[in-house]
């Protein structure tokens, strides 16, 4: 772990209407840590997720990454298009195919399904697949809010096993979900939304 620091959040504050959802939110975050981000619904986790991606505002307090961080985001939708199977969906951001079904298949999607349109998908081959197109980013930092849902246990596996190697190469993730990271305890660092 390095000790480049690859986020700073300074005293950060957001609301809907008069209700704030949380505020006063200090952190920093190095390259190569983990920050799982959890707490009860509605705490704010998918929120911040959406402050530190840039396509939410903060009312108050700063958000600062790294200068030449690049950011990959995986929301609560797949972002993938439902006609396009999962080998076209990648494609459009990595256009060597051979890389794109190593990907799907590190994520545990059967070769026979690279082709169907991910419409004829269940909601976890669509999860790996859009777990897929983060891993083929390239991107220094990985933005996951609940990147486990539908997925099976040897998924979630591998999905922990990928954090953890991204961790050592030097990059860094904030994650936010109910699930508990099995991660080593020197790269994880916990962020509790109240």
């Amino acid at each position: 772990m390095t000790s480049q620091p690859a986020l700073k959040v300074e005293d950060i504050a957001c609301g809907y209407g008069a209700a704030d959802i949380f505020s006063g939110l200090s952190f920093t975050l190095a390259m190569g840590e983990i920050l799982q981000v959890t707490g009860r619904n509605g705490s704010g986790k998918t929120t911040l997720l959406r402050l530190l991606a840039g396509t939410k505002s903060c009312e108050y307090g700063h958000v600062a990454w790294a200068q030449e961080a690049r950011i990959a985001v995986l929301g609560h939708r797949n972002g993938i298009k439902a006609e396009l199977s999962p080998l076209e969906n990648l494609s459009l951001y990595a256009p060597d195919k051979k890389e794109c079904a190593a990907a799907l298949e590190r994520l545990g999607l059967e070769r026979a399904h690279h082709r169907k349109p991910c419409y004829m998908l269940s909601a976890g081959q669509q999860r790996k697949t859009a777990l897929a197109r983060v891993l083929l980013s390239g991107a220094a930092v990985w933005l996951l809010d609940e990147p486990f849902t539908a997925l099976d246990d040897k998924a979630r596996a591998t999905v922990a096993e990928l954090l953890a190697q991204h961790a050592r190469r030097g990059g860094t993730a904030i994650v936010a979900t109910h699930d508990r990271l099995d991660l080593d305890k020197s790269i994880l660092r916990e962020l509790v939304m109240s």
